[in-house]
């Protein structure tokens, strides 16, 4: 159009994201080289389509003005909440509704020299943004792994999505591991750096059920303690009275240690727990082993005459309510049993 020219300013726009660029000159044209990047309307609407570097070009009465633009990676949610996928599927970021009170485009972008411990799954961080974005509800970020990116020993099981929170990787909740699909998501309410990192095996906290045997007699020998419950890991500990125990591992359910005689020396109680090494971890509740009062006591009991045994008739009946043992003599005509 005389007079006047078409003009376009350098913009930054989200894949899937229209933005209308006005062309008022009468028969000018408008065409993009945008590589699949974006593309432009007769009419000047310009549709951003995948992340990378795109140039507008419009014409009018033999004079042309090119305008770059750059698609950044991401997509534009409203209240109502939706999906993006992005990094050629790489991240998935859900938003429930409520999360975000009026749209905003947010972006996906692989982060530069991300911080590294060691347990960082290559390929995984990217910076979600605009930075310091926070949600009203909590938004679930998916990162998918390649397997080909793995270095040996990773287990994926293990994986969990961390946020970089200036300071250090905090990992997110709500983690679940889609081994299917190779996708590993957590939940955030705040937008910063995010990346895939292996943690350490957190042992569980070990239960104590049963003790076996549950007495012994002061001054006995050493004997083997079996003890049942859950939770047990190889490298678990039986501890008696606090002290550690050489001990066995047979299951997850079961562990043995002997118990030398100095550990039943003295009539009383005996503290048993059982005790899971880190990382995680952590000891049981107690269980009570009774060590019971030594040799020597005497038992009187007044009988009528006894015509089955002198006396010592009795023997079984004797036998079946002491608790410290068979019955080693019986004096007839007293009716007194010792042990």
């Amino acid at each position: 159009m005389p007079g006047r020219r078409p003009f376009f300013s350098s913009f930054v726009v989200l894949a899937t994201a229209l933005l209308a660029l006005s062309c008022d000159s009468e028969g000018g044209s408008l065409t993009d080289t945008g590589n699949d990047v974006a593309t432009v309307s007769g009419t000047g609407l310009v549709l951003a389509l995948n992340a990378g570097p795109a140039t507008i070009r419009a014409t009018s009465e033999g004079k042309s003005v090119t305008a770059d633009i750059t698609v950044v990676d991401g997509g534009f949610v409203g209240p109502s909440g939706g999906t993006i996928i992005a990094a050629a599927g790489t991240v998935t970021l859900v938003l429930p509704p409520g999360a975000l009170a009026q749209g905003a485009a947010l972006t996906v972008a692989p982060l530069a020299n991300p911080p590294v411990p060691a347990s960082l799954i290559p390929g995984t961080a990217f910076s979600l943004g605009p930075g310091g974005t926070n949600f009203a509800q909590p938004v679930t970020v998916g990162i998918r792994y390649e397997p080909g990116n793995l270095p040996g020993g990773a287990n994926p099981a293990l994986f969990v999505v961390h946020r970089w929170n200036g300071t250090t990787w905090a990992p997110l909740g709500g983690t679940n591991v889609d081994q299917g699909t190779r996708l590993v998501s957590g939940q955030t309410t705040a937008f910063s750096p995010f990346a895939l990192i292996q943690v350490a095996v957190q042992n569980p906290v070990p239960t104590l059920t049963a003790l076996n045997p549950t007495s012994k007699i002061a001054g006995e020998a050493e004997f083997v303690l079996t003890v049942t419950g859950s939770n047990f890991v190889n490298g678990a500990e039986i501890h008696w009275n606090g002290v550690e125990k050489v001990t066995q591992f047979g299951s997850g359910s079961q562990l043995t240690a002997t118990i030398p005689a100095s550990g039943i020396a003295q009539a009383g109680q005996a503290n048993v727990t059982i005790f899971n090494p880190g990382p995680g971890g952590g000891t049981s509740a107690a269980l009570d082993f009774t060590i019971l009062s030594g040799m020597g006591a005497t038992v009187t009991v007044t009988t009528s005459s006894d015509s089955q045994g002198g006396g010592c008739s009795l023997r079984s009946a004797i036998e079946a309510a002491n608790t410290n043992g068979p019955v080693d003599s019986c004096s007839g005509g007293s009716g007194a049993f010792e042990r």
